[in-house]
């Protein structure tokens, strides 16, 4: 991504609900900072219905409230800004069907997405679009929980990202590499200060991560007592609560173990409980 400069593509399913605003709005600021193409899917099960996307604002007048353009902008001067904001409506009577089919479509580099934070026999009735979505796209995700205000103003586009979680845990390779995504999502947002807290669990030696020297970056380290394999979720989720943290970025495996497919990942365990966006980053 710059999150490399390479990065071309962002998807963000919508379901045209209230929340679509908070999600889009994460979305359409990622793609004004890195020139992608970005591009709302929704998927409906009604072949003959007409799709309204009078739930997503205006892109025009939504930068005017930024402050990027001036009041009576058109999508002319969007354009010239090199925003590229497409629309893709699809039919399908499942909609994390139709949302990984766009997904395989647009190869998008980086998914923003909505949680439920569905649990229990609520989540093995419904599913989550979210956690199928980056199950199976493998793509770097990230998650807007329905009860979270997310870390971008939507009325003004100001970024707050003070604190970011960072939980640790696993090979060091891949704890690194979620640290150089991490490094290069704030860049690409242009944070500058903010508080990286390590998050480990257990009396074991402190993964050696190397760290890119930062100007504004703070880290610290939050032991957590317990174990290891189960209790992830749990620290984690007191963490965000302690440290009021407005952004949490997890390395992530997909489902791993016969306990991970019926309970979920350690991730998607996280995205039930947390009240801040997860970023998670594909390692394996």
């Amino acid at each position: 991504m710059r999150i490399d400069p390479g990065i071309e593509r962002i998807l963000v399913p919508v379901d045209l609900g209230p929340g679509s605003r908070l999600l889009f709005t994460h979305a359409l600021k990622l793609a004004l900072c890195t020139g992608a193409r970005l591009t709302a899917v929704h998927v409906g099960s009604d072949p003959d219905a007409v799709v309204s996307w009078t739930g997503l604002p205006d892109v025009a007048e939504l930068l005017v409230s930024w402050g990027v353009l001036c009041k009576g902008a058109t999508e002319d001067d969007v354009r010239s800004l090199g925003l590229h904001v497409d629309r893709d409506a699809r039919v399908a009577s499942d909609a994390r069907q139709g949302v990984v089919g766009a997904v395989i479509d647009q190869v998008p580099n980086i998914i923003v997405v909505g949680t439920a934070g569905r649990q229990g026999l609520d989540r093995l009735r419904h599913g989550s679009v979210a956690e199928a979505v980056a199950r199976r796209s493998g793509v770097v995700t990230l998650f807007v929980p329905a009860a979270s205000d997310g870390f971008i103003d939507p009325d003004s586009g100001r970024v707050k990202v003070d604190t970011v979680l960072f939980p640790v845990g696993g090979a060091v390779e891949e704890l690194q590499h979620a640290v150089d995504i991490l490094g290069a999502f704030l860049d690409v947002l242009r944070v500058r200060d903010t508080r990286v807290i390590v998050v480990h669990i257990g009396d074991d030696v402190l993964p050696q991560i190397s760290v890119e020297a930062r100007e504004g970056w703070r880290w610290e380290v939050d032991r957590r007592q317990g174990d290891v394999a189960d209790g992830i979720p749990a620290a984690i989720t007191a963490a965000i609560v302690r440290h009021q943290a407005d952004l949490v970025v997890m390395a992530t495996h997909g489902h791993d173990s016969l306990g991970d497919m019926l309970r979920g990942s350690k991730t998607e365990q996280v995205l039930r409980r947390a009240s801040c966006p997860v970023l998670a980053v594909p390692v394996g």
